[in-house]
């Protein structure tokens, strides 16, 4: 049973006993439930929540915020408020944009303390790149095809029309995040930065995602086969990688800088 409340945070599963919060936040145009499979074999280990934007299902009559970097405010109060203790970020690309501006966000006086930065099938927010242009809906039909997250052949023509407006929008919060390039290019975040890299993903390059580093002292780059939404086929890996990653964080040996 999903554990809904007038925040952003969304609990498919539950693991009271965890000593670490696992929030997710997903790709432009993607709703929590999307993670529903991730999130059930993370939360054998740790409390998971997966992040609903507004615009979508249960948020659908809230508008979006107009700039990324409040969108990541939000979101911030919220795992404030619903999640102390030990947090980990897990973003999927444009989510991992959102992830380092929460971490960006993030003080020692917060109650709770993260312990680090997932970035998935995502750039590093210094590296210039081009979105396509999605303001005609075959042109959005079109990129959500090539991306390979959602199957416009099971939608009916509503559910499509609100899948191209979600996606609409949030393109508009990338586009306008790219344009603040510079102020990002010498910026970096206190937490560690773990890099999920697609092997085959042309919008997320290695050579891009492992510009990472350049926004951390601590940074560890992972490959996995597949493309942009490798996750669907390599959970289990990516459930692995994370375990790994965040126990050493928990027992301070982290990454090596």
């Amino acid at each position: 049973m999903t554990d809904i409340s007038a925040d952003s945070l969304r609990r498919f599963h539950t693991n009271e006993g965890a000593d670490v919060s696992v929030v997710i936040l997903p790709h432009a145009g993607g709703a929590a439930s999307y993670y529903y499979r991730l999130s059930e074999a993370l939360s054998e280990h740790f409390q998971v929540f997966a992040v609903q934007y507004p615009g979508r299902h249960d948020r659908r009559r809230e508008s979006m915020p107009r700039s990324l970097y409040a969108l990541a405010a939000d979101i911030h109060a919220d795992i404030e408020r619903r999640a102390p203790g030990q947090v980990v970020l897990f973003g999927h690309s444009m989510g991992s944009a959102v992830a380092y501006e929460i971490a960006s966000r993030w003080s020692d006086s917060d109650a709770a303390r993260l312990l680090g930065v997932f970035v998935s099938a995502r750039v590093a927010p210094s590296v210039e790149w081009t979105l396509p242009d999605v303001r005609s809906t075959d042109a959005a039909i079109t990129e959500m095809t090539a991306l390979g997250g959602t199957d416009v052949r099971v939608m009916d023509s509503d559910f499509l029309a609100a899948a191209v407006d979600v996606m609409r929008k949030d393109y508009g919060l990338l586009i306008d995040y790219q344009r603040n390039l510079e102020a990002v290019r010498n910026h970096e975040i206190d937490y560690p930065i773990y890099a999920l890299a697609p092997e085959s993903d042309d919008r997320a390059p290695v050579a891009g995602m492992a510009r990472w580093e350049q926004h951390t002292a601590r940074f560890d780059l992972r490959m996995f086969a597949g493309g942009h939404f490798y996750i669907n086929d390599r959970i289990g890996a990516v459930v692995d990688y994370m375990r790994t990653s965040i126990l050493s964080e928990v027992s301070g040996i982290g990454t090596q800088p």
